[in-house]
């Protein structure tokens, strides 16, 4: 039986929603990371806005900052954290990563899925939260980030 961790799953999932963002006519054009996640978009030279489908059993949709200078933007993100969370109203609660030293943050939605996402049935439903709460996170923060 296939698990979330086994990679024939994780790269049909994958395809699948690449397939059906094209699909969808979506302005995005996903470009694979790893086995568990893909770029969406680059919000800038420094900032990704990226989907994953975790070991642990959720999917996210991040902002994921890098670089040398990665917990000075965040930080500066985070004195506007209320309004953020505001504007992305009841798409979610926003998450706020950042570990000292790392050279990676991230700011995400989280939807646990380990169950739902074992029935291909389910994909469509999960393809098409992925996409509406990027949408969001991509109309919010690359105001932000700008």
């Amino acid at each position: 039986m296939a698990t979330l961790g086994s990679r024939a799953l994780r790269f049909d999932f994958w395809s699948g929603f690449k397939e059906y963002l094209e699909k969808s006519g979506s302005n995005f054009r996903p470009r694979k990371d790893q086995d568990h996640s893909m770029t969406l978009d680059r919000l800038s030279s420094r900032i990704r806005l990226c989907v994953a489908n975790t070991l642990d059993g959720n999917l996210r949709v991040e902002v994921v900052i890098e670089g040398e200078s990665s917990e000075t933007i965040f930080e500066k993100l985070k004195l506007q954290k209320n309004h953020l969370q505001a504007e992305v109203g009841d798409a979610g609660g926003l998450e706020w990563h950042h570990q000292q030293g790392k050279i990676m943050c991230r700011i995400l939605l989280k939807k646990e899925a380990y169950t739902y996402s074992l029935d291909r049935n389910n994909w469509p439903q999960l393809f098409e939260w992925l996409e509406s709460r990027a949408k969001v996170l991509q109309a919010v923060f690359g105001p932000a980030i700008k």
